[in-house]
């Protein structure tokens, strides 16, 4: 009994550390092109940083998903990539090409810089679609989508660019002019 001061304060430091991590504002909307778009933001605060992490190696949410398909594709499991996708098939086809391609020694290069020393600064949500921003590229965005309680990557040609998933890049786009800010 004498430690359960010593677990509350360790619980208590963790929950800390949890909402100092990620702040879910409430939903948000945005007007552009006539239309209004609604979605859920995430500010991480600070920062994730987008390096292989044990601790993030699933795809229980969409930055650990990310993370996870890079660092299989780091580690030149491509296979295991390919399965994280919502299309397999053409995944694998695309990196088995791009391997090809540049050969061997070029493609384990480039899968190596996989982690450049971005951080996610922002998660935009709408619906099923998920969209992470870093640091480095504010115009760009990563996009996970949620789908049977796990998180996907989708495939480089985004194979069904819902509504929703349009609507979170205007919001990426609109960041990146500096007509909406992610705060």
């Amino acid at each position: 009994m004498r430690n359960l001061p010593q677990f509350t304060m360790c619980v208590l430091s963790f929950v800390v550390t949890l909402s100092a991590t990620a702040q879910t504002d409430a939903p948000r909307s945005y007007n552009a092109g006539g239309r209004t778009i609604h979605y859920k933001l995430t500010v991480f605060d600070p920062p994730i940083p987008v390096r292989p992490d044990p601790n993030r190696l699933n795809q229980d949410t969409a930055v650990n998903c990310t993370i996870l398909f890079l660092t299989k594709l780091h580690d030149g499991d491509l296979e295991g990539a390919a399965a994280m996708t919502t299309d397999p098939p053409t995944t694998l086809k695309l990196y088995q090409a791009a391997k090809a391609r540049l050969g061997e020694a070029e493609f384990s290069n480039k899968m190596a810089k996989l982690f450049n020393g971005d951080r996610y600064q922002f998660e935009l949500v709408d619906g099923s679609e998920h969209l992470l921003v870093g640091e480095k590229h504010p115009d760009g965005a990563q996009a996970v989508v949620a789908r049977d309680g796990k998180f996907w990557m989708d495939r480089q040609k985004f194979q069904h660019e819902s509504q929703e998933f349009r609507d979170l890049f205007v919001l990426v786009n609109a960041h990146a002019a500096g007509k909406l800010a992610f705060k």
